[in-house]
């Protein structure tokens, strides 16, 4: 809402993997405001391995006066056979800029699992101008077992074996 000569926009957008909101207001004596929200909703099956959230958000908010401000949430929350394996909100002000976080979690092989993710963004100013822009990037990732990574150290530590006695056969030859 926008009084005479007080301007407010917003916009929002959901695409794979990334959300984006943003609202910008003007103040001219009368109190203007703007508000934007996108959400993400979707299923999957657990692997029977460790999974990783990652979540990269940008955010990048602006005041030039007093009068004004510009908030920002973030919320997500996984659910899967039947448990709420977390349910967060992070709010985003004026000093909050760019984080990453991640969640590891586990769902058994066939167990069905359900990602919601939400951003909104309120902008709003008297007699000057406020912006936000609040964007989130979105993955879900298996997480290697420790015995894969063991695994690996293993064949590693094979292949440096092989290659110095090859060198020292080499070294005896010559």
């Amino acid at each position: 809402m926008s009084g005479v000569g007080s301007t407010a926009s917003a916009f929002a957008a959901a695409d794979t993997g990334l959300l984006l909101v943003g609202t910008n207001t003007l103040g001219a004596g009368e109190f203007a405001t703007a508000a934007a929200a996108a959400s993400f909703s979707g299923d999957f099956l657990g692997i029977g391995k460790t999974m990783q959230l990652r979540l990269d958000i940008t955010h990048d908010a602006d005041t030039n006066v007093t009068d004004t401000l510009t908030q920002a949430l973030l919320s997500f929350a996984l659910v899967g056979a039947g448990n709420v394996l977390f349910n967060e909100d992070w709010t985003f002000g004026l000093a909050d800029g760019d984080r990453t976080l991640t969640r590891n979690f586990y769902l058994p092989a066939g167990v069905s699992g359900l990602l919601d993710i939400s951003l909104s963004s309120l902008s709003g100013s008297f007699t000057g101008d406020a912006g936000d822009l609040l964007s989130a990037a979105f993955s879900l990732n298996t997480m290697p077992e420790p015995d894969a990574v063991l695994n690996m150290l293993a064949g590693l530590g094979l292949l440096v074996w092989i290659h110095r006695r090859r060198q020292t056969r080499t070294a005896a030859v010559a």
